[in-house]
């Protein structure tokens, strides 16, 4: 028989009997409304009544819909961090995600500091993602700017048998915000378009990638000038344990003009999750075709 029927067959009695207890009423229709509301019942295990003359209370940081706690407890994060390759799964439905880090570099013999780079992302439903990111760029050439870009991620297709899971991406670059009096710069305006997929096998290896579409227009005292630029990356990761991985990665990009080939890099790193909320990680990479390497450390943090 049902449990919330019997709880109620009892009250009937009571009342039938005219030996109705107060205590006994109050207790039942608790019970009845926070089964019949679809909390969990496994929350009765961890809840607790400490009653006093002055307070009545429960354990509120363990009382938890059964729905959130499934989610944190068998569903961890998932970032763009660490790496070059664009996740393809967007954040969870109201779910607020930061991804920042620290990364210093060296590009053709000029040194380069990302203090820091700054993600924020927010879940509008499951399918649905917007973003805002933001990298201070300071280096030797007295350049040093902000790179800020809006953009949203819609998940488009989830992993089959066969087939990967997909998400679209399209990020909008603010014009470049140069930090430096006297730098005559022409305002740039960078949009790039990204297909992002991934498939997941049985034995703890995965492999992602994204392929790209961007173009610049620049704004010149002779009129505008458009450049459009392709780009690829292959990302194949492994989890040691269910809270640390490690991952190798190869990517480029290529602007078509005349003469500017493929530029191609490769890096790898390690992350690990304090909690299914909270990682760290740490990459390092190099040019293959340039003078080029970094190395990164950041952390991400997602808040449900």
């Amino acid at each position: 028989m049902n449990l919330v029927l019997r709880l109620y067959l009892i009250i009937i009695r009571e009342f039938m009997k005219r030996e109705f207890n107060l205590g006994i009423f109050v207790g039942v229709i608790v019970i009845i409304g926070l089964t019949s509301n679809g909390w969990s019942q496994e929350v009765f295990k961890d809840f607790t009544l400490n009653y006093s003359i002055s307070e009545f209370k429960w354990n509120s940081d363990r009382y938890v819909p059964s729905k959130k706690r499934y989610r944190v407890a068998t569903e961890s994060m998932v970032t763009n961090r660490p790496g070059v390759s664009e996740s393809s799964k967007a954040v969870y439905k109201g779910g607020f995600q930061i991804e920042t880090g620290f990364q210093f570099a060296d590009v053709n013999r000029n040194h380069n500091s990302q203090v820091p780079n700054l993600g924020l992302l927010y879940g509008v439903s499951n399918r649905v993602e917007v973003r805002l990111f933001t990298t201070l760029n300071v280096n030797q050439l007295n350049l040093n700017n902000l790179d800020t870009y809006i953009g949203v991620k819609v998940n488009v297709v989830e992993q089959g048998d066969y087939i990967p899971e997909l998400a679209l991406v399209f990020n909008q670059e603010v014009p470049r915000v140069f930090l430096n009096s006297g730098n005559n710069i022409n305002p740039i305006w960078k949009s790039n378009f990204l297909a992002a997929w991934s498939y997941a096998f049985p034995k703890k290896f995965s492999i992602a990638g994204n392929l790209k579409y961007a173009f610049r227009t620049e704004s010149k005292n002779e009129g505008i000038d458009v450049q459009n630029q392709f780009g690829y990356t292959l990302n194949c990761g492994y989890e040691i344990q269910k809270n640390i991985g490690v991952f190798a990665e190869i990517y480029g990009d290529k602007i078509i003009v005349k003469n500017i080939g493929w530029v191609h890099n490769m890096d790898g790193g390690v992350w690990y999750r304090f909690s299914p909320l909270f990682q760290v990680d740490a990459q390092f990479g190099y040019g293959l075709n340039e003078e080029y390497n970094f190395f990164m450390l950041g952390f991400s943090k997602l808040i449900l």
